[in-house]
């Protein structure tokens, strides 16, 4: 096969690629690693003359607290994790099946998964000497819940490369606990009056619109945190110049003065130079 007959690589395929490496590793620092590591990452970017890649890096956002242990976690007890996927995929099955009888039976076990999974991860943080606040373990238990619902948010999660807490598209939650109507024997669905369907309607539209506003609130509370980062980062850096600077100038100041001082010793030295040499006789003038 000549090099003509090889098949053309796809340049988003290379770029998904690259970003996923840098991804995985990045997620995988201690928080405060994060934003310096992404900026080495760009900046390596950038010198090879990649803009492409160093655009999708810099984009890559400081991952929250809760994310943050979830990710550690998940890489180092992915079985833990792939029981509770290995759910979310009989669950969204299940779904797809409107088979409530499932859904609900399935809804207890992702309860009790959930509850494991939590009680190992306060047991890890007792382990690192870390305390998990209950907002913190809040948002986790949350992120677990709602992970199991979409085939991108499991993969995030398998990978531990998430940046803030997930949250419920709103149909997993209703469907378990019963918002999918149970057949009756003879296969015909229980119809439902007209308005109780309105206002189910009305109440999921609601809540649709209420998490949106959730995810966009913590989309911007995340960004202004890693501005803040990022500022920080650029702080801590311009302290280290001026610091190092400072020193420059008190080593030129010593040098300067020493220099001084050897220029008034010199200068002595001259002039001593100078009266030794008048006082002395001139060739001749004894004869």
């Amino acid at each position: 096969m000549t090099t003509g007959d090889l098949p053309a690589l796809d340049p988003d395929r290379q770029l998904a690629e690259m970003v996923a490496r840098v991804e995985d590793e990045l997620y995988g620092v201690a928080p405060a690693e994060f934003v310096g590591r992404r900026t080495d990452a760009v900046r390596a970017a950038k010198e090879n003359g990649d803009r492409a890649l160093a655009d999708a890096l810099a984009s890559m956002r400081k991952p929250t607290a809760a994310a943050w242990i979830l990710n550690a976690f998940t890489r180092e007890r992915p079985s833990a994790i792939e029981a509770l996927l290995d759910l979310g995929d009989r669950l969204c099955a299940a779904m797809e099946r409107g088979d409530g009888d499932e859904l609900r039976r399935l809804a207890r076990e992702r309860n009790g998964g959930v509850a494991a999974v939590m009680r190992q991860i306060r047991a890890r943080s007792m382990e690192r000497g870390e305390s998990l606040s209950v907002s913190v373990a809040e948002q986790i238990e949350q992120t677990l819940r709602a992970g199991l619902v979409s085939p991108a948010d499991r993969e995030r999660l398998r990978r531990g490369v998430l940046t803030t807490m997930l949250t419920d598209s709103g149909v997993a939650p209703m469907a378990a606990v019963g918002g999918v109507p149970r057949p009756k024997p003879d296969g015909a669905e229980v119809p439902r009056p007209a308005t109780a369907q309105r206002r189910d309607e009305t109440a999921t539209q609601r809540l649709v619109r209420a998490e949106g506003a959730v995810r966009e609130a913590t989309h911007a509370l995340d960004a202004s945190a890693d501005r803040r980062a990022d500022l920080e980062t650029e702080r801590d850096g311009l302290e280290r110049r001026r610091a190092e600077i400072d020193r420059l100038l008190r080593e030129e100041r010593d040098q300067r003065s020493e220099a001084e001082a050897r220029l008034r010793k010199a200068r002595s030295e001259l002039r001593a130079a100078r009266m030794t040499l008048g006082r002395a006789p001139t060739p001749g003038a004894e004869r």
